[in-house]
């Protein structure tokens, strides 16, 4: 464990820069802090015998891992009490925000980078290399740039995988052209191009149909002994299908299993979508054969697709026939595919049919989730049953689930029985 000793008198910018972050995260009280013996957190603040309090950092990785909220919010504190962090610090906060499930914020990330170079730290390669993940991940690209330049000034190469993440933010962004960029300099630095780098760099082409492109990508993956993998044939055979070359995209899947890349239920799942997104649902039943023709099984994502598929275009009878067959086959259909199917009914005018499916879907035992209450909700202002539609309004209530109220609010005057109806709805049930 490695101990922060009292640094000297924090400078002006320092000030502002600990003022600021004091302001961003939320207020801890004046207190030591105990680490509990369970639990590992990334920046701990303990106590001397004196009661002067210092701060440790765990390094372990279960540490890091964890909470980058109260990392975060410590490292606020040690702020406040005058300590000046140090680079391990910061690349533990870093550490923690890039393992959270949601992608870091970039003011927080700015806030956190101003706040380095108020302390006047020279950050290493990782910690250079972890914002360069960091803004890359939180879809800012140009901020990232200039930490990527940052770095090149001081003589460090950044590590292969905050390259990969800078070109795949570029790509994201549409800037293919300086994705290029990025993935040229990677044998200048050193570094050989692997799978991941390509599969960044095709992302880019796909997301800008620049199909040409993208198949070079492939070529010179052979050329350079590189293999390609799952991804790589995905975001082709997305390619070619929304350029509408079936047929490429089947020749593809071959080549696939020729080179021992197995594709799977995924893959016929995006050219499902594909379909489905330029109004070719009739391509549907050509895809779930080619599927089955390679002997993949559909899976749960693959039915929902379909499922969709059909009702977007009013085809109800192939969708429940979908349905049908997906339980069937021993798969248990989830909320979406229940929401997929009774919104379907619904704005076909089968309200019935759409009621009928969600009194099923809670037999199944599976609970409705918000969206499957506005859609329901929706249906029964349509019909004018303004009782029932209470009574969903109050079980919302009980669940501490929220209604679309402006959706609602909205679609009110298309109701027969009008806004008055639907307000007296909303005011008894305390709306």
């Amino acid at each position: 464990m490695t101990m922060l000793l009292l640094s000297p008198q924090p400078t002006t910018a320092f000030s502002a820069a600990a003022s600021s972050l004091s302001r961003l995260l939320l207020p801890l009280p004046r207190h030591n802090f105990v680490v509990p013996p369970v639990s590992s957190l990334a920046i701990a603040a303990v106590s001397t015998a004196t009661g002067d309090p210092i701060y440790a950092v765990d390094s372990r990785p279960s540490a890091i891992n964890s909470r980058p909220d109260l990392a975060l919010r410590l490292l606020a504190l040690m702020r406040r009490q005058g300590l000046l962090p140090d680079q391990q610090n910061y690349t533990l906060v870093l550490q923690s925000l890039l393992h959270s499930p949601d992608p870091p914020d970039p003011s927080l990330l700015s806030l956190l980078s101003s706040d380095l170079r108020s302390v006047r730290l020279e950050p290493d390669a990782r910690l250079l290399s972890d914002l360069i993940v960091a803004f890359s991940r939180a879809a800012d690209p140009d901020a990232a740039l200039s930490v990527l330049a940052q770095t090149q000034a001081q003589g460090i190469t950044p590590k292969f995988s905050a390259a990969v993440e800078l070109i795949s933010a570029l790509g994201n962004s549409g800037r293919v052209d300086e994705a290029e960029a990025i993935f040229a300099e990677l044998r200048h630095w050193g570094l050989q191009p692997r799978t991941r780098a390509y599969n960044a760099l095709l992302k880019g082409y796909v997301k800008t149909g620049a199909l040409k492109d993208a198949e070079q990508v492939l070529d010179e993956m052979e050329h350079c002994s590189v293999a390609p993998d799952e991804r790589t044939y995905s975001l082709l055979i997305d390619a070619y299908t929304n350029a509408g070359r079936w047929e490429s995209a089947r020749i593809l899947i071959k080549e696939m299993e020729m080179n021992d890349v197995r594709p799977n239920s995924y893959v016929f799942s995006r050219i499902l979508a594909s379909f489905r997104d330029k109004g070719e649902w009739q391509r549907s039943f050509a895809v779930l054969r080619e599927m089955r023709n390679n002997g993949i099984h559909p899976d749960r994502h693959f039915y929902n697709v379909m499922i969709d598929a059909f009702g977007k275009y009013n085809c109800l009878h192939h969708a429940m026939d979908a349905f049908d067959q997906m339980r069937a086959d021993g798969i248990v259909p989830d909320v979406v595919t229940w929401n997929t199917l009774i919104d379907a009914h619904s704005k076909a005018g089968r309200h019935d049919q759409a009621m009928k499916l969600f009194e099923e879907m809670e037999m199944s035992g599976l609970a409705p989730c918000t969206t499957t209450f506005n859609i329901v909700i929706n249906s029964l202002g349509e019909q004018e049953r303004w009782e029932e539609m209470k009574e969903l309004f109050q079980r919302m209530r009980e669940k501490g689930l929220l209604p679309n109220v402006g959706k609602f609010d909205d679609a009110a005057p298309l109701y027969t029985g009008g806004r008055r109806s639907f307000i007296s709805v909303m005011q008894t049930t305390h709306f």
